[in-house]
């Protein structure tokens, strides 16, 4: 699968980033593959996440962007599998999803799928549980974006040292499991790291 872009570096011998943009939708972006459901809007490649397999070959991408599209999908695993299969070993998969606690998630009825800052552990292949859902990945990256008032406040850096410093972890604990509804965040940001 070779772009212009792909023919142009290998001439000149410098290597490619390959990116992709999937479910893209209008935020295309510049000298990445940019994959949507809807041909309208032109997407560079048509194709329904929910589908596998996706239209390329393996260990192919460096880089995979997946912005407020996973929650609209039936089957998150079966599409994080998919990713896996395209990446090539190292690749960063960066993801954004909207959290459970933020209103304007739940005013969408198309949204299936909910996420807590806890919901990516279970595709990381360092986590100290085992589940039949593990993926080789590892979380190189995850922060929790909450509404504006408790950003301003300081809340949101405090939740997201809980998440580097190890001793704060009880923080972000007790803030997902008791303080979210009233602290709100509004989306999960992580980057995932494909291990092979």
């Amino acid at each position: 699968m070779n772009s212009p872009s792909d023919l142009a570096a290998t001439a000149t011998g410098q290597r490619v980033k390959r990116i992709l943009n999937a479910g893209s939708g209008r935020r295309k972006i510049e000298g990445a593959v940019n994959l949507d459901l809807r041909d309208y809007i032109g997407a560079d490649v048509v194709h329904d996440l929910n589908q596998v397999p996706y239209p390329f070959p393996e260990n192919y991408f460096d880089e995979v962007i997946l912005s407020h599209i996973v929650e609209h999908l039936y089957d998150c695993l079966k599409c994080f599998r998919e990713i896996h299969r395209i990446c090539k070993s190292g690749a960063l998969v960066h993801v954004v999803v909207p959290h459970y606690t933020d209103w304007s998630y739940w005013a969408n009825p198309d949204h299936r799928l909910h996420f807590s800052s806890y919901s990516f552990d279970q595709l990381a292949q360092t986590q100290n549980h085992h589940s039949d859902t593990q993926y080789p990945y590892r979380i190189a990256r995850l922060e929790v974006h909450l509404q504006r008032i408790w950003r301003v406040l300081g809340l949101q850096a405090l939740v997201n040292l809980s998440i580097r410093v190890r001793p704060l972890r009880s923080i972000r604990k007790f803030w997902e499991g008791h303080l979210s509804f009233l602290i709100r965040a509004a989306t999960v940001n992580v980057t995932l790291r494909v291990l092979k």
